[in-house]
């Protein structure tokens, strides 16, 4: 009997995992509702049963005093206990009372059957996946680990399906669930927190199913170890022996055969860079970057100089940190986006010289607005019209900025950019003389803020609305341009811009839809009918101007921004371009190094410099050659486009021919077996002129300051000594400005 018995239940278990299987598989669920339903009529009939089933004959008051152990048993059933021995005897010869008595237990089986694999089936199935791809499958190429699931998880993730694509199935996702997930802000103790860690919201079950990823589970907080659970030197068996993860550390140890991506995307900036700091010193992972192959965290944080020393402490090569800042992803990519710098909304004349000025308002001076300031201020330099060789003007800009908490924001941008000293609209003590930048302190529910906007809306270029609520950036955008069309006599070269971080329905995407419909219904309508109607624009026309939304998560979180670093990738290829036409002018006698080769030369990760530290003058200069790097590559759409307006299409072809060739440290162009044609060589001056400008700008805004001699650098105490007028450079030293707008108008 116990041999059979054994049997069973191994026969049983199986049959319950192939269910498992089974309902995983065809993405069964059963909604809380309907459980909650069918537990609830099941259990009356259970009461009832039991209480009918332990009646004594003749004892009406037997089933009154039977209630209580009636409540009991119905509850019992749930738990797969059958009381039969409380059933009184002359019940049991009756075939009816115990076919229903037997309907009703099973019916309580399949219900707690049904809720085991509503909450814990789906992690049963995980652990014997995760099992299965540790020990017995074969090696993938990459493996991408997740720790915690939430929007950007989710959103990174299904971007990395879809770059692989179906076919490609060297690779791994695996979600790391942590105790934070989907927690709410009150907080969850004992069993209750258990069990809501342990089971899956319907949200999180549908997300994990849909990217067929892998998925386990950690109860202990990762940011939670002291200096004591790590060894002499520095490492720990973090995985295994803290977190219990043997299955993921042997996938990456023994399971991956070129890089591991792992990302910590929660909201708090701290925990996550204290988690990765930890996951460094796992012993499975520095194994593995000492193998050869490569350890990649992803650390989603803001990207200023304090978080980026968890970037700075590279100690090999191979086990690298990015700091992940949708914000400065958000701005960065209106820089790809020539519709959206500010050469868009400007006059160009003929030579390429602006002359317009070109207002701003950006409203909310937090992270986005803080580096959209930066953006406008660099890419807002042009030549001002009427300038020549021997007194280049910068044509006119001022930015308004507005936040309710602007006194205390300002001090961080003032020590930033000293040579930029923003205006303070609230400061009495200043001069009545208008600088580029002025920051107010107004709340935007306020009388103030709208009687300001009425006096810039006639003038205005760029506005970005950037406040931490969605719908509220939504609806301030909407009123600003209604005002927009009440005060303005045209709607040219203006542009409302209002970042949304998650519209899921695209609700806020079809209010901003339906308001530029309109205004794009109005300029087509017939005068005749006093702009009434209109046959030209559909009722369902996608248009995305004069209002815009930008920075959602679903366009930040991808595959280009994250993974493969398309920012980067873009300038490398820049920089590359700009080394050869270097090398080719003989400009530099030295070969200039390559990306990752500056990369290792500065941070001291190769030659005799290997295993002592950086200086602080080696990582500023890396990051302000890299980031200049960047913007000449995004500033390649102004520089075209001011030269396509300047030339038209006819002498703009010129440029692109190869016709032109610039000597060694020389500013003038010779023509090859073409006449001399000045309009173009002034047009090109001009934006040699627009870069310097540009290239100042940059500076001015990360804090640099006239060095004094044009050959003196100082990146300790931020001094440059080409941070200076036009006509005060050297011909050798200008000649580095012709040399962008030669790579970047593809000229050499």
């Amino acid at each position: 009997m116990a041999s059979w018995s054994s049997a069973t239940g191994v026969i049983v278990a199986i049959l319950i995992l192939i269910a498992l299987l089974l309902l995983n598989r065809t993405r069964w669920n059963v909604s809380g509702r309907l459980l909650t339903t069918s537990f609830v009529i099941v259990w009356l009939a259970g009461f009832v049963i039991y209480d009918v089933g332990m009646y004594i004959g003749h004892e009406r008051a037997s089933l009154f005093a039977n209630i209580p152990m009636a409540i009991v048993h119905a509850f019992e059933m749930f738990l797969l206990d059958s009381d039969v021995a409380a059933i009184h005897d002359q019940f049991h010869d009756n075939w009816c009372f115990m076919f229903a008595f037997s309907v009703v237990h099973l019916l309580a089986a399949f219900i707690t059957l049904f809720f085991v694999i509503k909450h814990f089936g789906y992690n049963i199935i995980a652990g014997f996946r995760m099992l299965f791809e540790a020990h017995f499958m074969k090696n993938k190429q990459d493996t991408y680990v997740f720790w915690g699931l939430n929007d950007a998880t989710y959103l990174l993730a299904r971007s990395i399906r879809e770059h692989y694509g179906s076919k490609n199935k060297d690779y791994r996702i695996i979600v790391v669930r942590t105790n934070h997930d989907g927690e709410t802000t009150s907080v969850k103790n004992g069993m209750e927190r258990l069990f809501n860690f342990l089971s899956l919201r319907n949200n999180d079950l549908e997300r994990l199913r849909e990217l067929d990823c892998f998925t386990t589970s950690t109860y202990t907080d990762l940011i939670h170890l002291a200096l004591d659970d790590f060894d002499e030197s520095g490492h720990s068996d973090v995985l295994r022996h803290h977190l219990d993860l043997n299955m993921l550390s042997r996938i990456i140890s023994r399971k991956t055969s070129d890089d591991v991506h792992l990302f910590f995307l929660s909201d708090n900036d701290n925990e996550n860079i204290q988690a990765v700091g930890n996951l460094k010193r796992d012993k499975a992972i520095t194994g593995f970057a000492r193998d050869g192959k490569k350890a990649i965290f992803y650390c989603k944080a803001r990207y200023n100089s304090v978080h980026r020393v968890i970037e700075d402490e590279q100690n090999v090569d191979s086990i690298i940190v990015k700091v992940v800042d949708s914000s400065h992803i958000s701005v960065e990519m209106l820089k790809q986006d020539v519709r959206l710098q500010p050469v868009s909304f400007v006059d160009i004349e003929p030579d390429a010289t602006v002359s317009s000025s070109f207002n701003a308002l950006v409203v909310g001076f937090g992270e986005v607005g803080y580096d959209t300031v930066r953006f406008l201020y660099e890419f807002g330099a042009f030549v001002k019209t009427g300038s020549d060789d021997k007194d280049v003007k910068r044509s006119d800009f001022h930015c308004d900025v507005v936040d309710k908490d602007i006194k205390n924001l300002a001090g961080l941008f003032s020590v930033n950019a000293p040579s930029i000293s923003p205006q303070m609209s609230y400061n009495d003590e200043q001069s009545g003389h208008k600088m580029p930048i002025t920051l107010h302190d107004l709340d935007i529910n306020s009388v103030d803020f709208y009687n300001h906007i009425e006096r810039l809306i006639e003038t205005l270029n760029y506005v970005v609305i950037a406040l931490n609520d969605d719908e509220q950036n939504v609806s301030l955008a909407v009123r600003i341009f209604r005002l927009a069309l009440r005060h303005r006599k045209d709607m040219n070269h203006f542009r409302i811009l209002a970042r949304v971080r998650n519209d899921k329905g695209g609700h806020l995407l079809r209010i901003a839809e339906h308001y530029n419909r309109l205004w794009a219904a109005q300029l087509h309508s017939d005068d005749a009918s006093k702009h009434r109607h209109q046959l030209k624009v559909k009722s369902d026309a996608k248009i995305h101007e004069p209002i815009t939304l930008f920075g959602s998560m679903a366009s930040t979180y991808t595959w280009d921004y994250i993974v493969s670093d398309r920012l980067k990738e873009e300038a490398m290829s820049f920089k590359d371009k700009y080394d050869q036409s270097i090398m080719a002018a003989k400009i530099k006698k030295e070969t200039p190094l390559k990306w990752d080769e500056e990369h290792r030369d500065l941070m001291q990760l190769s030659g005799k410099y290997i295993g002592f530290s950086p200086t602080f003058t080696g990582i500023m200069r890396l990051r302000r050659v890299q980031r200049q790097n960047m913007e000449n590559c995004f500033h390649e759409l102004t520089k075209r486009m001011l030269a396509k307006v300047a030339l038209g299409p006819h002498r703009y072809a010129l440029i692109t021919q190869h016709l032109l060739s610039r000597r060694e440290n020389e500013i003038e162009y010779k023509w090859q077996n073409h006449v001399p044609d000045p309009v173009v060589t002034r047009v090109l001056d001009v934006l040699a002129q627009t870069e310097h400008l540009r290239w100042m700008a940059s500076h001015e805004i990360l804090g640099y300051r006239d060095g004094g001699d044009v050959d003196f650098q100082d990146e300790t105490r931020l001094l440059h000594g080409c941070l200076k007028p036009w006509n005060e450079l050297s011909i050798p030293v200008k000649s580095y400005d012709y040399n962008i707008v030669d790579v970047s108008l593809d000229i050499i």
